[in-house]
């Protein structure tokens, strides 16, 4: 993996803020905004201490206020949008930074390595990450995991989770899922059989192990109905559909006039209903035909 990038000084200068383009090639796309609180109190309290990495653009438009000459946005970023995000939090108009002479792929690697190394994305944004260095630099999956110091099949374990459709990926980060959960979940060929899961594991609180078994199980009696010819779904929706079904017709007994009572349990292997029938007292409706 080769692209152009060179320091072109360690001295470390202080830029205004507002001269500062964010990176087009962040690779992080959340941001925790209490996160981002938390650090600009730090800020606030002892200054930045890693100074941030950019670069100059090449942007000609200039304009001149009390005869100095400016240039908006004379710099772009290249690492550390945490920082500078909560430098404008904290109210700093300067921040310190490092200059660096590289060009839009050096950029972009440097980016997108900071971001993988520091452990600041979630598995998708590194699978996304992996992706494009590799489309940037044409690297293959072996080059790629011996520039990070990771094994290969790591890389193409990651890469793999793209094959999620963006509802897939949202259902999963919203749910709590991790990788190794993810992972399991591409065992299932069909989306409908994946949001399912999704729903399930989140619905049992299934830790990675359990969501491994229960994907395993899934893909037994599926096939198992498969080849019967069977085409009873198992699974937490069929459970309830019926519990519903019962429900429903505890409002129609109802709406005959009958004072049933009903009583539910669940736990996370069971849902016990209990129905009480009085055998007296029956409201007798009449409705004249």
């Amino acid at each position: 993996m080769e692209f152009k990038s060179k320091l072109k000084s360690s001295r470390i200068i202080h830029v205004p803020i507002s001269s500062i383009k964010p990176n087009s090639a962040q690779p992080r796309k959340y941001f925790d905004k209490d996160e981002i609180e938390k650090l600009a109190e730090s800020i606030k309290q002892v200054g930045i201490i890693s100074p941030l990495l950019i670069r100059k653009r090449d942007n000609k438009a200039t304009f001149s206020i009390a005869g100095e000459l400016l240039t908006p946005e004379q710099y772009e970023l290249i690492a550390g949008e945490r920082r500078l995000r909560a430098a404008k939090r904290a109210g700093l108009k300067k921040v310190p930074c490092i200059l660096s002479k590289t060009d839009d792929n050096g950029s972009a690697v440097i980016a997108l390595t900071e971001n993988l190394q520091r452990k600041d994305l979630n598995f998708f944004e590194e699978a996304y990450a992996m992706q494009r260095l590799m489309f940037m630099t044409e690297s293959t999956q072996s080059e790629l995991a011996q520039t990070l110091g990771i094994s290969q099949s790591a890389v193409a374990n990651k890469v793999r989770l793209l094959r999620f459709s963006a509802e897939e990926k949202e259902e999963i980060i919203r749910g709590g899922l991790s990788e190794r959960q993810a992972r399991a979940l591409l065992r299932l060929d069909s989306k409908g059989d994946r949001l399912f899961m999704i729903k399930r594991i989140g619905e049992r609180q299934l830790n990675a192990p359990d969501t491994e078994k229960a994907v395993a199980e899934f893909l037994k009696h599926k096939a198992e109905n498969e080849k019967t010819g069977s085409r009873r779904v198992v699974g937490t929706v069929d459970v309830r559909f019926f519990v519903n079904s019962i429900d429903n017709a505890v409002s129609l007994i109802r709406k005959a006039g009958i004072n049933v009572g009903s009583t539910r349990r669940e736990n996370s292997e069971s849902i016990e209903i209990s129905l009480i029938i009085p055998k007296t007292g029956v409201k007798i409706i009449e409705e004249n035909l």
